[in-house]
């Protein structure tokens, strides 16, 4: 599912059920483009051989990432 549409989905009040409950995209999902390599093309390390999920060293990257939002979000 692209962002665009997780972002559609979000907005469409379809979780404003509860009082207790939110959904939140974080900014790094927002923001961030695929690092690139020295000849500007997408550095493919990042993500597993089907192109689709991270590698693991796209969840330590994503995980930092989430961390340090959820820690200057609290503040």
């Amino acid at each position: 599912m692209s962002l665009y549409a997780v972002q559609r989905l979000v907005s469409s009040s379809r979780y404003d059920t509860k009082k207790d409950f939110t959904v939140h995209i974080p900014p790094f999902l927002r923001d961030t483009t695929a690092p690139k390599c020295r000849n500007n093309t997408p550095d493919a390390t990042y993500f597993a051989p089907d192109c689709v999920h991270w590698s693991s060293k796209g969840h330590n990257v994503m995980g930092i990432a989430l961390w340090n939002t959820m820690v200057t979000l609290s503040q």
